[in-house]
């Protein structure tokens, strides 16, 4: 299984994230992570595929911003 993810920069709203995911992690007993959108779920092609393609896509994507509207959990 093969998933995209997009991951908050280093700093302080990750670093908030982060410890928002821990605090519910350890109130609720579930495992912790890192903080990240998931982008796609599941390819259904071959590995090496979608290798190739979610590398090509990278490779030529500048950081950009995401902003929501709200969070929730």
């Amino acid at each position: 299984m093969l998933m995209a993810w997009l991951v908050p920069a280093a700093g302080p709203t990750r670093d908030h994230l982060a410890a928002t995911i821990n605090m519910l992690a350890a109130e609720h007993d579930a495992p912790r992570f890192e903080p990240h959108v998931t982008m796609a779920g599941l390819f259904h092609s071959g590995k090496q595929a979608a290798v190739q393609t979610l590398s090509s896509l990278a490779a030529g994507t500048r950081p950009f911003e995401v902003t929501f509207d709200a969070g929730g959990y």
